[in-house]
């Protein structure tokens, strides 16, 4: 028998953390972050993931998208990643329509002095 196999069979697959009723975090098929963490090369493995998962949904959702800068590619996944989410707040389209991409760096850039000062 396959271990994965056997894990997979008798553990309920979640997508999200949940919090068990002793109060440990769990992800996955049973795996306690509390207890376990995630090493370097899985937190790197999810980054990379996100990444793309943003980068798609900005493709998908904006026919500009393909138009820009790869820097601002870039400030734009940056930006959304940091909001935790996957879409760009309106005043942030309205600006790369009219082609003003100073808010862009205003934005970009408070949020790095943001993260720099704790």
């Amino acid at each position: 028998m396959n271990i994965k196999e056997i894990i997979k069979k008798h553990y309920s697959f979640h997508e999200k953390p949940y919090l068990t009723e002793l109060y440990e975090v769990h992800i996955g098929y049973g795996l306690n972050l509390t207890k376990t963490g995630i090493d370097r090369d899985t937190a790197e493995e999810l980054l990379s993931r996100e990444i793309t998962k943003i980068w798609r949904h900005l493709r998908a959702k904006y026919k500009w998208w393909e138009d820009l800068d790869h820097d601002v590619q870039t400030k734009l996944i940056f930006i959304v990643y940091d909001s935790h989410g996957y879409d760009l707040n309106e005043e942030i389209v309205e600006a790369i329509e009219k082609g003003d991409y100073e808010l862009i760096d205003i934005i970009f850039n408070q949020i790095l002095e943001g993260r720099e000062n704790g």
